[in-house]
């Protein structure tokens, strides 16, 4: 509607005057309500009656495809406010080539305005150019174009040699047929109805591209990419010649499919993968969200696209922080929390010209993970009890504790096996309550032939199933629907049962093995335990009866001695005058016989109080030590002519006393036994530390020991010298038993110079160990 201020009549003297001829119809039926002079010019009607003419009335071709692209073109202007169409007006004579643009009124009327624009001639031109284009080009001659000339009514009037070779075919098989029917067109029906329908689009004027499937000369399927266009007699004005241009697009037909098929894969792939994946703009908006993952959180793919980081998460900073970070350039790698769920999420920008394009996300749901994981650590800290339990029954109540607390089943029953049967030891209250027992040692036990056994024996996990339908259950009066069997080692059987069926995870599973392992490993160490507790007891035993053979020894055994060698001394004193050589010889050896099984007692006492008077362990520094023996010694080092070197020996956890006895006969013997052979002594003691034990070496340039001695020269009463020196051979015995109270072992090797080198080891850091003879 034209502003009030304007008079209605200057816009119809406008519409009247105009050059421009324009056409009013009805936005709604498409028919001509109006004209102007010029309007009824080009279409050659009377202006008086041109109201309710259509466009199709003035068309050479008014079929109902012609009038249907009028009607739809005066549609979309009403809808759009403008459209254009390219027409041909039968005006009397002549047919004219037209440009019709529709224009809205954009007044409250439903009115469609046509402005049209003679084009004959420059279409005219535009066909000749065209023609000669066609007549100078290679085109016709092209190795990849199938090119085809064809008259008005469709009728092939010449063929490139690529169409020809394509289809096998002479040119005078399809020259003069209608186009149509030939070769090529003979795969689909629909490609030559569509054919049919752009040749008459191009003798209309019109240009027509579609796709079409032609079988080639072998029978291979092929896809052209068809284009049907009109030719033009410059002179004549008028369509002429169609030409039809065939290209071979196969190939790319194919790869477009494979891309389609990929791009498909790859979103179905996207839609399921368990994870959230999404992509945001560079303001923070997604622009995509897809994947299995969104279900979690109640989205479907897709649901999110269009909205802003900061109104769908803004509940949750750390989400949008994140992103923010991302968003300066950062990747970002975090854990969230969203209502119970736990994700791990990745942000990672993507760069353009160092500005950052777009966000890249990932988001996967861990909260399964951080269960197993909280299931495993508190498994891992719940074990440990199993290793300070000191009883069988300690145990066993750990191991319900743990299947309560961290497996999560509250119906398990721990039986041990004694004498050929799986005795109960403990339940849970579930177990216990439904099995209406009031303590755990009213379950029942189970023996050969019973399912139970039978999963016990076989060391392996094992699910009983409805078990009041196995004839062989051992617990045949209660309705348990599930039951899981396992073995704990050969120490006893765990049962674990549900009133219901039901299915253990793998994940259960895996628990109650690292369960069984641990539990198997804290019983064998219970076993031991009590077994060393029974030889513990027995050794205190032996050293108590040792303790009293020392005081017998030392008391009852030596006073009959001393009551011999009294009365010989009395024997020798009131008659040695009177007795001749011979009983006089008689009489030392008696005295001396007596002296040495003095000496042999005070040997064993001196073995013997090795464990009896024993001091216990500590720091020690053996440096000092040797130097007190050597002044100990220092009469006898004098007196061989010996020399004695010491390096610097490493300190240990040790009895002093003990390491200086030790020290103190192994080189006394040293100086004895090289001093014997006519030799001045020289010895070395030696010490040194590797990987917690310390290995000491007292070597010396004596006769050595001989090889024949050289494993018994450790036992009681073994000499193993080939020379005569005083003593009773018991010192190296006694060193080995003093070296083996401190957990360490001493042998013989011969030394470089072929003399004796004695070496022992003593552990740095340990306890009063039972190794002993």
């Amino acid at each position: 509607m034209p502003p009030e201020s304007v008079d209605q009549s200057l816009y119809e003297e406008i519409f009247l005057s105009s050059p421009a001829s324009i056409l009013v119809h009805d936005g709604t039926t498409g028919t001509i309500v109006a004209s102007n002079p010029a309007g009824a010019d080009i279409l050659d009607v009377d202006r008086s009656t041109v109201e309710g003419m259509s466009l199709a009335d003035v068309s050479p071709d008014s079929g109902a495809f012609t009038a249907a692209r009028a009607r739809a073109a005066i549609e979309d202007a009403a809808t759009h406010g403008v459209a254009t169409l390219g027409w041909r007006i039968d005006a009397g004579e002549d047919v004219r080539s037209v440009e019709i643009t529709f224009k809205d009124s954009n007044g409250p009327s439903d009115r469609v305005f046509a402005f049209i624009e003679d084009v004959t001639r420059f279409r005219n031109r535009e066909a000749q150019l065209r023609t000669r284009r066609l007549q100078r080009s290679t085109v016709f001659d092209s190795p990849q174009l199938f090119v085809g000339l064809l008259d008005t009514d469709g009728m092939l009037l010449e063929a490139n040699e690529t169409a020809l070779e394509f289809a096998d075919l002479e040119r005078d098989e399809v020259v003069g047929e209608y186009f149509p029917s030939t070769p090529w067109w003979q795969e689909e029906a629909t490609d030559r109805e569509q054919l049919a329908e752009a040749i008459t689009e191009a003798k209309d004027g019109a240009e027509t591209t579609f796709f079409a499937t032609h079988r080639n000369s072998d029978g291979e399927r092929a896809e052209a990419r068809v284009l049907v266009r009109p030719v033009y007699d410059e002179a004549r004005d008028e369509v002429v010649n169609i030409i039809v241009e065939g290209m071979d697009v196969t190939e790319q037909v194919r790869r477009e499919q494979q891309l389609r098929d990929r791009n498909e894969e790859l979103n179905t792939l996207l839609d399921n993968v368990p994870v959230v994946l999404f992509k945001l703009d560079p303001e923070g908006v997604f622009q995509r969200s897809t994947g299995r993952g969104l279900q979690s959180l109640g989205l479907e793919p897709g649901e999110l696209v269009g909205a802003s980081i900061h109104d769908a998460f803004g509940d949750y900073g750390s989400i949008t922080d994140s992103v923010e970070r991302a968003l300066g350039g950062e990747e970002i790698r975090s854990t969230i929390e969203i209502e119970g769920t736990v994700y791990e999420t990745w942000y990672r920008p993507v760069f353009e010209s160092d500005e950052v394009r777009e966000i890249i996300g990932i988001a996967r749901d861990v909260t399964e993970l951080k269960r197993r994981e909280d299931r495993f650590r508190k498994l891992s800290q719940a074990t440990a009890d199993l290793f300070t339990a000191e009883t069988v029954d300690g145990v066993a109540e750990t191991i319900l504790d743990i299947t309560v607390d961290i497996i999560g089943q509250d119906m398990a029953a721990y039986r041990c096996y004694e004498e050929g049967v799986l005795t109960p030891v403990t339940a849970t209250e579930g177990a216990m309550a439904f099995a209406d027992v009031d303590t755990p040692t009213e379950l029942s036990t189970m023996a050969d032939g019973t399912d139970e056994m039978a999963a016990f024996k076989s060391g392996e996990q094992r699910v009983i199933h409805e078990s009041q339908s196995h004839e062989t259950i051992g617990l045949p009066d209660i309705p348990l629907g599930t039951m899981l069997c396992v073995p704990i080692g050969s120490h006893g059987l765990l049962t674990v049962g549900s009133s219901e069926e039901v299915d253990h995870s793998d994940i259960d599973q895996y628990l109650f093995r690292i369960l069984e392992q641990t539990a198997t490993a804290a019983l064998d160490r219970v076993k031991r335990d009590a077994e060393l507790a029974v030889h513990r007891e027995e050794l205190e035993q032996s050293n108590e009866n040792l303790q009293q053979f020392a005081y017998v020894a030392s008391h009852d055994l030596q006073e009959p001695l001393r009551m011999v060698s009294s009365y010989i001394d009395l024997l020798d004193s009131e008659y040695g005058d009177e007795l001749d050589e011979e009983a006089s010889e008689y009489m030392d050896f008696a005295v001396d016989g007596a002296r040495r099984m003095q000496a042999m007692i005070d040997s064993l006492l001196q073995y013997a109080r090795v464990q009896t008077r024993a001091q216990g362990f500590e720091t020690v520094d053996p440096n000092p030590i040797v130097e007190e023996t050597l002044d100990a010694l220092q009469l006898q080092i004098e007196e061989t002519d010996a020399t004695v070197t010491t390096g610097s020996l490493p300190t240990i956890e040790a009895d002093p006393d003990q390491i200086g006895q030790v020290f103190q006969n192994l080189i006394r013997n040293a100086l004895t036994y090289t001093s014997a052979s006519d030799v001045s002594p020289d010895i070395s003691v030696t010490g040194s530390r590797s990987d917690g034990i310390v290995t000491f070496a007292v070597v010396d340039n004596g006769p050595g020991v001989p090889e024949r001695a050289r494993e018994d020269i450790f036992e009681i009463f073994e000499r193993g010298g080939e020379y005569d020196s005083q003593g009773t051979g018991i010192g190296l015995a006694v060193c080995r038993r003093i070296v083996r109270r401190h957990d360490g072992e001493m042998w013989f090797e011969e030394a470089d110079s072929g003399g004796a080198k004695f070496v022992f080891t003593i552990p740095t850091t340990q306890t009063e160990g039972l190794n002993d003879d």
